[in-house]
């Protein structure tokens, strides 16, 4: 665990260290929410060895790029201080909060996300004034922003992350069946980001807001999250480095913050609608299971096994099969309710449904 810290610290800071444009800190720095997100999915990591080799990480990152010692430890402190922030508020979420699977769980990453880059502009700030000579308020919006933006983009790619067999099979699954409609959204999400990038122009980093909220309502809440980090990762680093405008002399600071503040509401939208698609998915899936199954054995109820036993015989009639039916019943079932009572008939029916099921299984099974 602790070199799994480390090894995802240390990359994640040095992917942003190689990010930052002259005079100014990282457009992009993934290192922070990278290390919130491996907390909240595996809390036992929240060690003091843990945190130790965290911080290490991020010293190590700067140190061998060349950064002042001093200079680091400062940038350091500011890190960890909006990590461990972060952490203990998301300790206070339902799972499903956590990860992200309830129509509010946006919002309330929004929030914490605020909190977390407060607790980190407000130790950071003063690097800012030292190192750009920059006035304090300015260095804390700059830092604020720019924090903000990080966590917004990255967290809900980490959080929502499946595991690796998960993923692979769902990506196997996903060229096996999806229609070939399907990926329109996301044709037309990279067709927009292209076009953001030939035509220019001060509101070129909005030209993909529809495109992603064409993928948030047809593809899973994994896929929009990267999409949303895709869009807000390229926009943040095209804008901070003047591509899409040339920034006004003595006002470059200022806007950068606008627009940082412009994407990070953005991707607030799509996001906002995977949610809310996440939770309703579940929903109508756990409808149609107590619809579908009996909720004490969880076998086929009576209009389901009608409907797929009819299906099947139907089926099978077509293409001159045979069919083999069987009917078990549980002899002197009534007696035990009677003596019993009906919560033992109950434990008795799920103990006969999961024999039943364990047994054809492995009929079925050779």
């Amino acid at each position: 665990g602790v070199l799994l810290i480390a090894a995802a610290v240390f990359a994640a800071a040095l992917l942003g260290i190689f990010t930052r444009p002259m005079g100014l800190l990282a457009s992009f720095w993934p290192a922070n929410p990278v290390l919130l997100a491996l907390l909240i999915r595996r809390p036992g990591l929240s060690t003091p060895a843990g945190w130790v080799s965290a911080c290490i990480a991020y010293l190590a990152a700067d140190i061998i790029t060349g950064a002042n010692i001093w200079t680091t430890f400062w940038l350091t402190g500011a890190n960890l201080a909006g990590v461990a922030s972060g952490f203990l508020l998301f300790q206070q979420l339902p799972r499903a909060d956590q990860r992200l699977r309830r129509p509010l769980s946006i919002t309330y990453m929004f929030g914490i996300c605020v909190i977390a880059t407060v607790c980190s502009a407000t130790v950071g700030s003063s690097v800012t004034k030292i190192l750009y000579d920059r006035e304090l308020l300015t260095g804390f919006a700059f830092w604020f922003t720019g924090d903000l933006v990080n966590f917004i983009i990255v967290l809900p790619v980490a959080l929502t992350m499946p595991s690796r067999a998960r993923l692979s099979a769902a990506i196997r699954n996903g060229w096996r069946q999806r229609a070939s409609w399907d990926w329109f959204p996301a044709f037309a999400f990279i067709l927009s980001l292209a076009g953001s990038v030939v035509v220019g122009g001060a509101g070129a980093f909005a030209y993909s807001v529809p495109a992603l909220l064409w993928c948030a309502v047809r593809y899973d809440f994994f896929y929009v999250a990267c999409c949303s980090f895709l869009y807000c990762a390229l926009q943040t680093m095209i804008v901070s480095s003047g591509w899409y405008f040339s920034f006004v002399d003595g006002d470059a600071l200022n806007s950068i913050m606008s627009v940082r503040l412009a994407i990070v509401l953005i991707a607030l939208g799509p996001l906002s609608v995977a949610s809310i698609n996440a939770a309703r998915d579940e929903l109508i899936s756990r409808l149609e299971h107590a619809v579908r199954y009996d909720f004490l054995t969880n076998s086929l109820s009576r209009r389901e096994f009608m409907e797929q036993a009819t299906n099947t015989l139907a089926e099978r009639s077509l293409h001159g099969k045979g069919t083999a039916i069987f009917l078990v019943d549980i002899d002197h079932f009534k007696a035990i309710n009677d003596r019993y009572g009906h919560g033992a008939g109950d434990r008795a029916l799920v103990a006969f449904a999961s024999r039943l099921a364990a047994i054809l299984g492995r009929a079925v099974l050779g």
